[in-house]
Protein backbone atom coordinates (compact mmCIF):
# COMPACT_ATOMS: atom_id res chain seq x y z
CA UNK A 1 0.00 0.00 0.00
CA UNK A 2 1.69 3.71 -0.79
CA UNK A 3 0.99 6.06 2.10
CA UNK A 4 1.99 9.61 2.50
CA UNK A 5 2.22 9.81 6.53
CA UNK A 6 2.10 13.52 7.75
CA UNK A 7 4.95 15.17 9.77
CA UNK A 8 2.80 14.70 13.17
CA UNK A 9 2.63 11.10 12.53
CA UNK A 10 6.23 11.03 11.91
CA UNK A 11 7.30 12.72 14.66
CA UNK A 12 5.06 11.15 17.12
CA UNK A 13 6.49 7.84 15.56
CA UNK A 14 10.17 8.48 15.45
CA UNK A 15 10.11 9.90 19.63
CA UNK A 16 7.25 8.17 21.06
CA UNK A 17 5.82 4.48 21.71
CA UNK A 18 2.84 3.96 20.67
CA UNK A 19 0.58 3.50 17.45
CA UNK A 20 2.33 5.85 15.27
CA UNK A 21 5.48 3.71 16.16
CA UNK A 22 3.78 0.63 15.46
CA UNK A 23 2.93 2.20 12.02
CA UNK A 24 6.19 3.23 11.29
CA UNK A 25 7.75 -0.01 12.39
CA UNK A 26 5.39 -2.23 9.81
CA UNK A 27 6.22 0.47 6.94
CA UNK A 28 10.01 0.93 7.56
CA UNK A 29 9.90 -2.97 7.57
CA UNK A 30 8.64 -2.81 3.82
CA UNK A 31 4.51 -3.51 4.49
CA UNK A 32 4.12 -0.20 3.14
CA UNK A 33 5.44 2.43 0.41
CA UNK A 34 5.50 5.34 2.19
CA UNK A 35 5.76 8.67 -0.36
CA UNK A 36 7.38 11.50 0.56
CA UNK A 37 7.97 15.00 -1.23
CA UNK A 38 11.08 17.69 -0.43
CA UNK A 39 8.74 19.83 0.92
CA UNK A 40 7.36 17.79 3.49
CA UNK A 41 11.11 16.41 4.87
CA UNK A 42 12.17 19.39 5.06
CA UNK A 43 9.15 20.23 7.31
CA UNK A 44 10.16 17.37 9.51
CA UNK A 45 13.79 18.53 9.82
CA UNK A 46 12.19 21.44 10.88
CA UNK A 47 9.96 20.45 13.29
CA UNK A 48 12.24 17.88 14.99
CA UNK A 49 14.88 20.72 15.57
CA UNK A 50 12.23 22.61 17.60
CA UNK A 51 13.56 23.70 21.08
CA UNK A 52 10.62 21.54 22.85
CA UNK A 53 12.40 18.01 21.25
CA UNK A 54 15.82 18.58 22.32
CA UNK A 55 15.09 16.59 25.48
CA UNK A 56 13.07 14.03 24.06
CA UNK A 57 16.32 13.48 21.54
CA UNK A 58 18.66 13.30 23.96
CA UNK A 59 16.73 11.22 26.00
CA UNK A 60 15.97 8.58 22.66
CA UNK A 61 20.23 9.10 22.65
CA UNK A 62 19.66 10.26 18.94
CA UNK A 63 19.88 13.27 17.32
CA UNK A 64 17.43 14.59 14.51
CA UNK A 65 19.95 14.26 12.24
CA UNK A 66 19.42 10.65 12.35
CA UNK A 67 16.07 10.31 12.65
CA UNK A 68 15.54 12.27 9.24
CA UNK A 69 17.87 10.03 7.73
CA UNK A 70 15.98 7.33 8.94
CA UNK A 71 13.19 8.57 7.40
CA UNK A 72 15.37 9.30 4.00
CA UNK A 73 15.89 5.52 3.98
CA UNK A 74 12.42 4.22 4.04
CA UNK A 75 10.93 6.78 2.01
CA UNK A 76 10.01 7.55 -1.44
CA UNK A 77 10.56 10.71 -2.80
CA UNK A 78 8.08 11.84 -5.02
CA UNK A 79 8.34 15.01 -7.33
CA UNK A 80 5.49 17.63 -7.06
CA UNK A 81 4.80 20.57 -9.34
CA UNK A 82 1.98 22.20 -8.03
CA UNK A 83 0.34 22.48 -4.82
CA UNK A 84 -3.39 23.30 -5.36
CA UNK A 85 -4.92 25.23 -2.32
CA UNK A 86 -7.54 22.75 -1.00
CA UNK A 87 -6.91 23.85 2.82
CA UNK A 88 -7.30 27.18 3.43
CA UNK A 89 -6.98 27.54 7.24
CA UNK A 90 -3.26 25.39 6.80
CA UNK A 91 -1.88 25.83 3.49
CA UNK A 92 0.78 23.72 4.47
CA UNK A 93 -1.24 20.63 4.49
CA UNK A 94 -1.84 21.22 0.67
CA UNK A 95 1.47 19.01 0.17
CA UNK A 96 0.66 16.54 1.74
CA UNK A 97 -2.66 16.14 -0.52
CA UNK A 98 -0.08 17.21 -3.70
CA UNK A 99 2.83 14.64 -2.87
CA UNK A 100 -0.01 11.96 -1.85
CA UNK A 101 -1.82 12.97 -5.40
CA UNK A 102 1.87 12.96 -7.28
CA UNK A 103 2.87 9.85 -5.93
CA UNK A 104 -0.37 7.68 -6.21
CA UNK A 105 -1.12 7.20 -2.85
CA UNK A 106 -3.72 4.85 -1.50
CA UNK A 107 -4.14 6.56 1.75
CA UNK A 108 -2.82 9.61 3.78
CA UNK A 109 -2.49 8.92 7.54
CA UNK A 110 -2.48 12.17 9.86
CA UNK A 111 -3.28 13.22 13.55
CA UNK A 112 -4.29 16.92 11.74
CA UNK A 113 -7.57 17.55 12.25
CA UNK A 114 -7.66 19.46 8.61
CA UNK A 115 -6.52 17.10 7.24
CA UNK A 116 -8.90 14.39 9.02
CA UNK A 117 -11.76 16.58 8.24
CA UNK A 118 -11.56 16.33 4.85
CA UNK A 119 -12.46 11.90 4.95
CA UNK A 120 -10.90 11.94 1.35
CA UNK A 121 -9.07 13.58 -0.94
CA UNK A 122 -9.36 12.84 -4.89
CA UNK A 123 -10.90 8.60 -3.68
CA UNK A 124 -7.66 8.93 -1.58
CA UNK A 125 -8.93 8.42 2.46
CA UNK A 126 -7.22 10.28 5.10
CA UNK A 127 -6.70 8.02 7.93
CA UNK A 128 -5.41 8.15 11.88
CA UNK A 129 -2.65 5.93 12.37
CA UNK A 130 -4.91 3.68 14.69
CA UNK A 131 -6.97 3.45 11.97
CA UNK A 132 -4.40 2.12 9.41
CA UNK A 133 -2.42 0.10 11.65
CA UNK A 134 -5.99 -1.48 12.63
CA UNK A 135 -6.82 -2.32 8.85
CA UNK A 136 -3.39 -3.53 8.49
CA UNK A 137 -3.93 -6.23 11.33
CA UNK A 138 -7.08 -7.23 9.78
CA UNK A 139 -5.94 -7.70 6.35
CA UNK A 140 -3.06 -10.06 8.25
Amino acid sequence: MRVVIDTNVLVSGLLWHGTPARLLTRAFSGQLTVLSSQVLLEELAIVLDRPKFVSKLQQSETTSQELLSIVRRNTHLVEVDTVEPVITADPDDDHVLACALAGRAEAIVSGDRHLLNLGSYRDMPILTADILLEQLEEAH
